[in-house]
């Protein structure tokens, strides 16, 4: 995958920080009480998660003018993401709500995002070309264009932009279902956005929604991933490489996890990891991408690249909140070591 040889920026990604209101552990939204506060957002966590691993990073995005959005930006400078293309705009904070689940119990999520600052955010708010001078490579997800028909052009503008000055552009399929009701099918808006996409992220259900791709269920994983990965490089020449993470259960109840990627015309999977205690599951499949994201922009071999991306998905299950806030030391050990209990003196 050819990556620019002008580091001086790094990634720059686009989307929405929302303040998330958390049920305290084993509590219920039904349940009154308070709610832990916290902040996140698909792109914001692929960018914190960089900065940590030491690649650097910039979110662009847009906040109400006020304190909540000031503690959203410092929030990330505090975990070394550059937030100069931050802007202000008219609206509010976007929030969303959490309750945790647990293996008898799914768990829930609540948006409250409409008439946000970023919901709001129009074209020819940012200057793609002086937003993107120097950038080494640009991300974006499914859940911006899902916003709005506005959001939707931004981001269309972003990656065309991106395309005309030779920036690799990845893209986390990231749907929800909950969020696409301004009267498009995301099926007539997402084809477009990855039709100009090197790199692609995603599940096989998104693929579904997004693709109309069908595949066997009672086929092996690797067998899925390859009939799926074959039929969208198929329909977008443009696609490099496509990692699909995959989260099942066995018998009891115990879930695993694991990786998969297509580069360089072959098919690479990672090993299967059990995930014994989950504390925030929200924010894996962000820590996958950006552990794919830094290998690649290091020129990891490819087995090693679904390896580690892996392995920042299975370690995230182990943080609190939206954040995965941990090493390139500790990554390497836990791919080395695996799970250990063990106190670090």
């Amino acid at each position: 995958m050819k990556i620019s040889k002008n580091k001086n920026t790094g990634l720059i990604a686009l989307g929405e920080i929302m303040m998330r209101l958390n049920c305290l552990a084993g509590k219920r939204f039904t349940d009154p009480g308070s709610f832990d506060v916290l902040f996140g957002g698909a792109e914001a966590n692929v960018c914190a998660l960089l900065s940590g691993l030491g690649t650097s990073s910039r979110l662009i995005s847009c906040l109400p003018e006020n304190e909540l959005g000031l503690a959203a930006i410092a929030q990330l400078r505090g975990l070394g993401v550059d937030t100069s293309g931050i802007i202000f705009g008219k609206g509010r904070m976007g929030l969303y709500f959490t309750e945790n689940g647990h293996m008898l119990r799914s768990s829930k999520v609540i948006y409250d995002r409409k008439d946000s600052a970023f919901f709001n955010l129009e074209r020819g708010k940012i200057d793609w070309a002086t937003a993107l001078q120097n950038a080494g490579w640009f991300h974006w997800s499914g859940i911006t264009p899902a916003l709005s028909a506005n959001t939707a052009a931004v981001c269309m503008d972003a990656i065309g932009t991106a395309n005309q000055m030779g920036i690799p552009v990845s893209a986390d399929l990231n749907f929800r279902s909950s969020l696409w009701d301004y009267g498009t099918h995301p099926s007539s808006v997402i084809p477009e956005m990855i039709s100009c996409s090197d790199l692609v992220v995603g599940d096989l259900h998104a693929a579904s929604v997004y693709f109309g791709i069908t595949n066997n269920s009672e086929a092996s994983v690797e067998d899925q991933f390859k009939s799926c990965a074959e039929a969208m490089k198929a329909r977008f020449g443009s696609l490099q490489a496509i990692a699909f993470s995959f989260r099942n259960s066995d018998d009891r109840h115990m879930e695993n996890y694991r990786g998969a990627i297509y580069y360089e015309n072959d098919y690479y999977f990672s090993p299967c990891h059990f995930l014994p205690m989950v504390i925030d599951r929200i924010g894996s499949g962000d820590a996958f991408t950006a552990g794919l994201i830094h290998s690649i922009w290091n020129g990891y071999n490819p087995q090693l690249m679904i390896d580690f991306a892996t392995a920042c998905g299975i370690l995230k299950h182990s943080v609190y909140g939206d954040f995965a806030r941990f090493s390139q030391k500790e990554v390497n050990q836990f791919m080395k070591q695996g799970p250990g209990n063990r106190v670090i003196r």
